[in-house]
């Protein structure tokens, strides 16, 4: 079983394929329990800040886009373990495929850390 675990694919071997891909896995499965704690965490830190908020409006607020950048977030560190392989490699103008996909998944960080900044 460690031999086949130990094959290299793409330039990864299948246990780092399958740990990523459980990291990814488990992101999506605890996404809402991950998300409401800091949201309840965040919420305790806004209101001693002095605002007056409902705690179960300031929730429903914050809960969908937290969980979005949560699973983003995981994803990305997750996704970033593994070597891109030479394979895939080509060149747009002057960028490379790793250097647009590198900058494609730090636009979708960004854009969910704005849509969750605002609705704070």
């Amino acid at each position: 079983m460690n031999d086949f675990l130990q094959q290299i694919y793409f330039g990864n071997s299948l246990k780092l394929y399958c740990t990523v891909l459980l990291t990814i896995i488990l992101a999506i499965i605890f996404k809402r329990y991950l998300s409401k704690s800091l949201a309840t965490l965040l919420y305790n830190f806004v209101s001693r800040a002095g605002k007056n908020l409902n705690k179960k409006d300031f929730l429903e607020l914050v809960v969908n886009p937290l969980e979005i950048f949560i699973v983003i977030f995981i994803a990305y560190v997750a996704l970033d373990k593994l070597n891109y392989p030479t394979i895939f490699d080509f060149h747009l103008f002057k960028y490379s495929s790793k250097q647009i996909f590198d900058c494609l998944a730090n636009g979708s960080l960004v854009i969910a850390f704005i849509w969750l900044c605002l609705r704070l």
